[in-house]
Order: structure tokens, then C-alpha cells, then sequence
């Protein structure tokens, strides 16, 4: 079976610039999680440069509200930027695939450094019109 044009696309841009195999890893499971998010929603666009910066935010909204780790948010949010920098799209398009996070001081550690909590902070009207995907198949 021949692979995708867009999956060739990513194919080669995590070649290009992967600089180990956990990287090179990482990348692909970002990925395989945001394409599987796109192909939820509508078809798979043909080309990176075809994903919309509206499908970004849904997926970041859409991580949040199933409660997904804020590590691990922020790891597959930073994979799917630099793969997404490097087929071409501009830095001003990337904006929607970030998760603000506050960060609250912590008394110190038994060690005595410095500790912090870090949360997702809610944007304006965060959740509004916003289903997971049990709504969704529900409806």
C-alpha cells in the first residue's frame, strides 16, 4: 500500500531535521496523535501546509478537555510545532497549538530548591461549544 502524500511529507521532514531516534520517535507519535484527531474530524488534508490554524486550536482544546497531562500536552504541542516549521508553515500559524500554563511557587523542597506547580491557565470562553468525543459520537 503506498503511503499518503501528507505521510511521505512528514516522512521526510522529521528525516530532515531528527536528530536522534527519540526525537525522530517522538515526532511520529505526535503525529499519529493529531492525524488521528484531523481524520476524526473531516478527511486528511493532502499536505501539512493544507491543516488550518482553526484545526490546531480544536486539537489543543480537544486534548484539554479529555484531561490529557500537561507534560504531555506540552511535548506533543512541541513536536507538532517544529514539524509543522519545518514543512513551511509560518510562526504566526503556529500560535494555536499552544497550551498557557501558569506556573504557582511551591514551598521549598526537603533538599531546599525551589518548587513549582504548573497548571493550564483557561482562555476566555475555553470550553464553549467544545465536546469530547463521547458527545460527539453521541449526537
Amino acid at each position: 500500500m503506498q503511503e499518503s502524500i501528507i505521510q511521505a511529507q512528514v516522512n521526510r521532514v522529521v528525516d530532515t531535521f531528527g536528530l536522534n531516534q527519540k526525537m525522530v520517535a517522538n515526532q511520529h507519535a505526535a503525529w499519529r496523535t493529531f492525524a488521528s484527531f484531523l481524520e476524526y474530524r473531516a478527511p486528511l488534508p493532502e499536505r501539512l501546509e493544507d491543516i488550518d490554524r482553526e484545526a490546531m486550536a480544536a486539537f489543543v482544546m480537544h486534548c484539554r478537555s479529555m484531561g490529557m497531562q500537561e507534560d504531555a500536552l506540552i511535548t506533543i504541542l512541541s513536536a507538532l510545532r517544529m514539524l509543522l516549521m519545518h514543512a513551511g508553515h509560518p510562526a504566526a500559524a503556529l500560535t494555536a497549538l499552544t497550551a498557557p500554563t501558569s506556573r504557582t511557587r511551591m514551598p521549598n523542597g526537603a533538599n531546599g530548591k525551589y518548587r513549582f506547580q504548573r497548571r493550564f491557565r483557561e482562555p476566555a470562553g475555553a470550553h464553549a461549544g467544545c465536546v469530547s468525543h463521547q458527545e460527539e459520537k453521541a449526537a
